[in-house]
């Protein structure tokens, strides 16, 4: 007769997304985080997602301006309404990286995702997360697909990662 062991061993992991992929991930968490039979999240960096759509893409607020902007978004897109229907399955003791830029083009946007929209998921897991962090980026480094190319956010989410 086998002797049974100490028990299941509590699987988890760690997650990046870009974009949409930020978004699928944290639809993930929202949609299936209280599930038990799945792995446990423990860290999320997202990056240049668009939690709350394009809206406000054409914001022309300065780069201070745009760094000081509410966190609660000024009108929801369906899906970010529905995204915050979900809060109450979001796993517990998640730690988050939110990196999102602003080209200085003076439209308060990484070239595609607003910088408010960027910052919505900091309204909806408020009151939820273990840790939120914000990296904010600006120039021509901050554009949307040169955001996961760029060294300095490569280096803050490698010490995010992999620290404690």
């Amino acid at each position: 007769m086998a002797t049974p062991g100490p028990g299941p061993i509590k699987r988890g992991y760690n997650a990046v997304g870009h974009s949409l992929g930020a978004n699928d991930i944290i639809n993930q968490a929202l949609k299936y985080g209280h599930d038990k039979r799945l792995p446990t999240l423990h860290k999320v960096v997202t990056i240049a997602g668009p939690f709350d759509g394009l809206t406000g893409f054409l914001n022309t607020q300065t780069e201070a301006q745009a760094r000081q902007l509410a966190i609660k978004p000024t009108r929801f897109t369906k899906h970010f309404a529905t995204m915050l229907k979900y809060r109450k399955n979001f796993p517990q003791h998640v730690k988050l990286l939110n990196v999102y830029g602003d080209t200085n083009t003076g439209y308060n946007n990484d070239g595609f995702v607003g910088v408010a929209s960027a910052r919505a998921v900091r309204y909806l897991l408020r009151g939820k997360l273990t840790q939120y962090r914000e990296a904010f980026y600006s120039g021509a480094d901050a554009a949307h697909c040169a955001l996961n190319q760029n060294p300095n956010v490569a280096q803050r989410m490698i010490r995010f990662l992999w620290s404690a």
